[in-house]
């Protein structure tokens, strides 16, 4: 299997174990709660580094959505900018059906098809409260101008959901990496203020250590009172910096390891796991650096450590600033747009 088969299957998706998050899990209910209340759309950005948490986060919020009578709907970019992709991401069939009864109703023999889809007609068509979930926000400025027509047409789609007034609720969650608000500004897409934005950090040392433990207890089946249960938590966790992707990097391989060893907790299978997750780790970063030519390559790894602060805090506009005017890189603005698109920065 390849580097980038790998990366696709351990940095997507929902999380095998999910802790910690409270203070933004509260802050989405409360704005569902005032959505439904108020009968208005509310838009959240959740942006943050890869490998931090984004998707995870994502997936735990629309559970909690649809466990409290919210309807997920997720939606890629294309429905951004292309009506009918929206209308088949909100719109269901049961819906579509009593849509086209209405407007037979209204107005005689009017159909409500493909070439009299709007935005503005897809959103209202929605009957139920509605949680509208786009991932890897930041995707949008790779291969768009600013005052392209598809990014025009998201534009005004944004400043619908801002100001839509419904019968039901409306949320719409944006995850992207940490430059996604500056990248919809810069496109001028949207209106988010500080209020609206979560800036995902690292998870709480006590959810990490609980998502470890679930590998362990609840992945592979390790008694709760085994005496060894700590000896294998404390030193996986020195090494996963309470980062979501490394935690669960180093959990998924740490449970497979005792399954094989039928829970059994030994002091040579803990090396043997750790050594394995650093390699893993290599791989994870290493593959994001695929298919990038060594100058590029140079010219990356000096924007990031010239501009490292202790504890290894990267200087974001710094690091974009200097990226973007390398004379080593021939069309630097396009280069830097791979980079945020693959995760690098």
């Amino acid at each position: 299997m390849d580097l980038e088969k790998i990366i696709a299957i351990s940095d997507r998706g929902k999380a095998d174990y999910f802790h910690g998050r409270t203070k933004e899990i509260n802050f989405v209910k409360d704005i569902l709660k005032l959505s439904k209340e108020k009968k208005k759309g509310h838009s959240i950005l959740i942006q943050g580094a890869p490998g931090v948490g984004k998707t995870a986060l994502l997936r735990e919020l629309e559970k909690i959505g649809s466990e409290t009578g919210w309807t997920i709907s997720r939606i890629e970019l294309e429905a951004l900018w292309n009506v009918n992709e929206l209308y088949n991401c909100l719109i269901d069939e049961k819906t579509s059906q009593e849509v086209n009864v209405n407007v037979k109703l209204a107005a005689g023999t009017m159909h409500f098809d493909r070439t009299e889809r709007t935005v503005s007609k897809t959103i209202r068509a929605i009957n139920k409260p509605r949680i509208l979930v786009l991932d890897e926000a930041q995707m949008i400025s790779v291969g768009h101008q600013t005052d392209s027509p598809e990014i025009k047409k998201a534009a005004q789609l944004f400043n619908q959901l801002h100001n839509i007034e419904l019968e039901h609720g409306l949320v719409f969650l944006i995850a992207g990496l940490s430059d996604t608000r500056s990248i919809f500004k810069q496109f001028k897409i949207s209106r988010f203020n500080s209020d609206c934005v979560i800036n995902l950090s690292v998870l709480e040392k006590e959810a990490e250590r609980s998502i470890l433990k679930d590998y362990l207890v609840q992945g592979a089946g390790v008694d709760t009172n085994n005496p060894n249960l700590n000896g294998w938590i404390d030193p996986m966790s020195e090494e996963t910096y309470q980062w979501a992707h490394h935690i669960s990097s180093y959990g998924q391989v740490a449970s497979e390891k005792v399954k094989n060893n039928h829970g059994l907790l030994s002091d040579e299978l803990l090396f043997e796991g750790l050594k394995d997750s650093r390699d893993k780790k290599n791989i994870y970063y290493n593959g994001r650096f695929v298919e990038l030519e060594a100058p590029e390559r140079a010219s990356i790894f000096n924007a990031i450590f010239e501009n490292e602060e202790k504890e290894n805090v990267i200087v974001g506009f710094k690091v974009k600033s200097d990226f973007k005017t390398n004379p080593i890189i021939e069309n630097s603005e396009k280069m830097f747009q791979e980079v945020i698109a693959r995760g690098i920065l």
